[in-house]
């Protein structure tokens, strides 16, 4: 049995597991948290498994800081000195289910982690480790870790079939870990990829988020195409074209993102932006803007991302910064809480990869040159930049309530165009000539 070194568990939750053990219970820390330890990968969350049941755990420790999260599926978080720690009872596989593959219809507690190990989506997910630092690997989990191999469990079909998420995750893993998904696990995916209309949009948008992020996301999403068009319209638009051969807007575009994140070097939302113009890119310049926002919000994300690509395409399609000024306003509107020098790249890259995009790259990245020395001089290019404030307004009487933020608005318009307007004198004898008629 391979041993494992315990120094990157939580010091109080190694005393929990052991304290589980000195009372009869066997307890083991199961899941990601090894994956990732394994991989070299931030450790994050930890899960532990025990034969106890969660009634029985309450009982236990009747003063400790107890959260009941998921306490009828057998989770019960103990709040310790390093944070939370789930603690799950062992389970077992149930034959009969609502039909909805997703949910099992009644969850069955185990008394050994054989049976619980034997349950688990992929064999990356099913290793154990012990408070004494015995490592459990009854499906072969560490090899595949060592060939970066993604496999189920068992029967993948089964698997998917319990559960249709797995799906998605078997995806997000392969686009975040850059796994390859094995022979029999990817055939499955695409016989069962029908089962994907039994999820929630919240759950798609919540691993879709997370699979867009990862640095394997292009090739996943090229590769399995027919899955996604299982959830994703822009997709199933396409299809037939991909199948006679012609890659189409779309999924040239998915093309040349992988470029495009290798040029950015960057993660997070940066990419799901990037995702979301390419994926619209088939539609006509004039509905492009509605065609992203749709698109975002269609997977239930945020209404902020949604109404940040509108305006993006909106600008990009018609009115690109290719002037100083250009920059200066579309910094302040869209990226003043971002680097700057992605969004750059990411236009660029736009420009020189989209037909759509047709704007002259070279002004536009001149402009862009100018807006860095603007930044360099110290030029006012947020409203904390202004010689002015809230307060200066208010006192002058200018304006009130939500006038103030329009006011500041309009001081800043002034110095984008006349950087050394930014004194407080000139400012508000400015806001005072501008708004004595409103």
């Amino acid at each position: 049995m391979a041993k494992m070194q315990l120094d990157f568990i939580p010091q109080s939750f190694l005393e929990f597991a052991h304290e589980l053990e000195k009372r009869g219970i066997e307890a083991y820390f199961v899941g990601g948290a090894l994956r990732d330890q394994l991989l070299g990968r931030e450790v994050h969350d930890f899960d532990l498994a025990s034969s106890a049941r969660p009634d029985e755990l309450i009982t236990l420790f009747p003063d400790a800081h107890i959260v009941e999260t998921g306490i009828e599926h057998g989770t019960v978080t103990f709040v310790l000195a390093d944070g939370n720690l789930e603690v799950t009872s062992f389970r077992e596989d149930v034959e009969d289910r609502h039909g909805d593959h997703r949910h099992p219809a009644e969850v069955r507690f185990g008394r050994n982690l054989e049976e619980d190990l034997a349950r688990r989506d992929f064999t990356i997910n099913a290793l154990a480790l012990s408070p004494s630092g015995e490592l459990i690997d009854l499906y072969g989990g560490l090899e595949d870790l060592r060939r970066r191999c993604l496999r189920a469990v068992g029967d993948p079909r089964r698997r998917f079939d319990e559960d249709a998420l797995r799906i998605l995750r078997a995806l997000r893993f392969a686009s975040c870990l850059e796994f390859h998904i094995d022979a029999e696990a990817e055939a499955a995916i695409f016989a069962q990829r029908s089962l994907l209309k039994h999820l929630s949009v919240e759950r798609i948008d919540h691993e879709m988020g997370r699979l867009l992020r990862g640095k394997g996301a292009a090739s996943i999403l090229l590769h399995f195409k027919e899955v996604f068009a299982e959830i994703w319209p822009s997709f199933t638009a396409n299809l037939e074209a991909a199948k006679r051969g012609e890659l189409s807007a779309v999924f040239r575009g998915i093309e040349n993102i992988a470029a495009c994140f290798e040029a950015l070097g960057c993660e997070g939302n940066l990419r799901e932006d990037f995702f979301f113009l390419f994926l619209t890119a088939d539609v006509a310049p004039e509905l492009w803007p509605e065609a992203v926002f749709r698109a975002a919000m269609a997977m239930h994300g945020p209404r902020e991302r949604a109404d940040r690509l509108r305006e993006l395409a909106r600008v990009l399609g018609d009115e690109p910064p290719l002037t100083l000024y250009d920059w200066k306003v579309f910094y302040h509107c869209y990226f003043k809480r971002l680097r700057s020098e992605h969004y750059f790249e990411m236009l660029r890259i736009l420009a020189r990869f989209s037909k759509r995009l047709s704007f002259d790259l070279s002004a536009f990245e001149r402009a862009y040159q100018d807006f860095k020395d603007a930044e360099l001089r110290g030029d006012p290019l947020r409203i904390s930049d202004l010689e002015i404030s809230g307060a200066d307004i208010l006192a002058a009487e200018l304006a009130t309530g939500r006038g103030i933020s329009l006011a500041l608005e309009r001081a800043l318009e002034l110095c984008f165009q006349e950087p050394t307007s930014n004194r407080r004198e000139l400012l508000l004898a400015y806001l005072q000539d501008q708004l004595k008629d409103e």
